[in-house]
């Protein structure tokens, strides 16, 4: 069981940016993180109630 993270960081920086909050490259990484570890714990547990694989076709 893996994950591959997709999340580039233009798309975290704009998303946030276009939320009202304030970037920084530091906020950016921490971010990208706090999704890979969700995205990770998700598979063992579901955390969130997101699905972040693929929908089924």
């Amino acid at each position: 069981m893996g994950f591959e993270s997709t999340l580039p960081a233009p798309l975290v920086e704009q998303t946030m940016r276009s939320c009202g909050l304030e970037t920084s490259p530091l906020l950016v990484q921490a971010v990208i993180h706090y999704v890979e570890m969700l995205q990770k714990w998700n598979l063992k547990i579901n955390l969130t109630g997101l699905s972040f694989g693929r929908p089924a076709s």
